[in-house]
């Protein structure tokens, strides 16, 4: 006899009863059911996966620096004299802040030449000795910023180079100015 392929346990039961094997229990009978009727095909064997490899280290990248700014002019209407000296005021603050960020970021070799200058309405060597300080003061508001003094070379030019007439105030304040440059190594 051929065994009856029965896909539950239920089948099994009504193929008992169907039969006339009801008095029958299903261990003494050659039913089988559908799970042991045929083996299950076996899962096919997984093949280890390589691991990925790893992803080669990226090239190392020049370092950037920021480009090398325009000369900033701090004249009179932002460098202010005082009977206590000199004054900054704000966009003389934020130049200074920014000309610091830039010199900090060029490493060792950058340095910056400040240079003052004055009207011409004093001696020649008044002249000098004012735009002198003036230079100086802003080196110093630079070193408060975290620029070594070392980077910084101060120099006076007195009147000479002025950029406006020395016959009316807003000339006056033109000529009177600071003037840092970059150097870059």
């Amino acid at each position: 006899m051929k065994p009856l392929l029965v896909p539950s346990t239920f089948g099994v039961l009504a193929a008992f009863s169907l039969f006339g094997l009801a008095g029958c229990t299903p261990a003494a009978t050659t039913v089988q059911s559908a799970s042991t009727a045929q083996a299950p095909n076996p899962a096919p064997a997984m093949a280890a996966t390589p691991a990925p490899e790893p992803k080669p280290a990226p090239l190392p990248q020049p370092e950037t620096k920021p480009e090398l700014p325009a000369t900033v002019v701090l004249d009179g209407t932002v460098l202010k004299h005082t009977t206590a000296g000199w004054k900054l005021g704000p966009q003389g603050r934020t130049a200074i802040h920014q000309a610091a960020v830039w010199i900090r970021a060029q490493g060792p070799g950058a340095t910056l030449v400040v240079t003052g200058y004055s009207s011409s309405t004093g001696t020649p060597a008044q002249n000098l000795a004012v735009s002198r300080h003036r230079a100086e003061f802003i080196a110093q508001a630079l070193n408060n910023e975290g620029v070594a003094l070392g980077k910084i070379t101060v120099q006076g030019r007195g009147a000479e180079k002025a950029i406006a007439s020395n016959a009316t105030r807003e000339g006056r304040l033109k000529n009177e100015r600071v003037e840092v440059s970059f150097q870059n190594p």
